[in-house]
């Protein structure tokens, strides 16, 4: 997790990694620790093989802290096409988008 020089938080999830509730609850009290200003803008960055269990699915859609915007780039079609459905199913107050690469997803969220 870090802080970009454009004020987006970045977060990675390394390949192989399964992600379960209390993964999400570490990401979101890192994010509620920072001493930046909020809400913020976040990139979640999943490289192949990153998967999260239902229960961790549906804790994250539901507990999410306030943000400006997510952006969620997914290296793997399967993890993309899973994530995008996900996103349509548990609508959030806040926009998320589905991104293949890093750059479009910083572009998109330095347009909100």
């Amino acid at each position: 997790m870090r802080i970009l020089d454009n004020g987006i938080m970045h977060t990675v999830f390394y390949k192989g990694t399964f992600l379960e509730v209390i993964d999400i609850k570490d990401v979101q009290i890192g994010y509620e620790s920072l001493p930046d200003p909020k809400p913020m803008k976040v990139i979640q960055e999943m490289e192949i093989g990153v998967s999260m269990s239902l229960e961790a699915r549906k804790y994250a859609a539901e507990h999410s802290p306030d943000l400006i915007g997510i952006a969620y780039v997914i290296k793997g079609l399967a993890q993309r096409l899973l994530i995008r459905f996900y996103v349509k199913m548990w609508k959030r107050k806040k926009p998320v988008k589905v991104f293949d690469s890093f750059d479009e997803a910083e572009t998109w969220l330095m347009s909100i």
